[in-house]
């Protein structure tokens, strides 16, 4: 006998009930489309927003501007004054309402800007630490 996860299933029954309503709004435009009555504007809104809500990376949180958290990490570094750990920094990006949406986006863009030079990474016994770099980077 399988084990059912009770959050798992919720989250299913959550995702099932969002494609449920998107699918009932699809359902009440069908029968003007028919018609060839026009559409009211609030209900191609509501169903534009439906449709985008589930999609990873396309309207679920902020865009951010290119640059806009990598900034803000530099900015966060800066004000602490020392180096910090990716968990200090996402704390620190969180408070400025200028975190990246996924649980492991502040690891990616910790990696590309060493990449590029902009942070130094070093390995501690408590974890990594991130400090800026003070040439101001790679020279291409």
């Amino acid at each position: 006998m399988a084990i059912l996860n009770k959050q798992a299933v919720k989250k299913q029954i959550k995702y099932y009930e969002k494609h449920i309503s998107t699918l009932r709004r699809l359902l009440e435009i069908i029968p003007l489309l028919k018609k060839a009555k026009p559409v009211p504007k609030r209900m191609l809104n509501a169903l534009a927003a439906a449709g985008r809500k589930g999609r990873r990376g396309a309207g679920g949180g902020v865009r951010r501007r290119r640059g806009e958290v990598s900034s803000a990490v530099v900015e966060a570094i800066t004000a602490a004054g020392r180096p910090l750990t990716a968990g200090e920094i996402k704390t620190a990006l969180t408070k400025k309402n200028a975190s990246p949406q996924g649980a492991s986006a502040i690891y990616s863009i910790l990696l590309q800007m060493t990449k590029r030079g902009l942070v130094r990474k070093k390995e501690t016994a408590e974890g990594n630490i991130y400090s800026l770099v003070k040439s101001g980077g790679k020279k291409k």
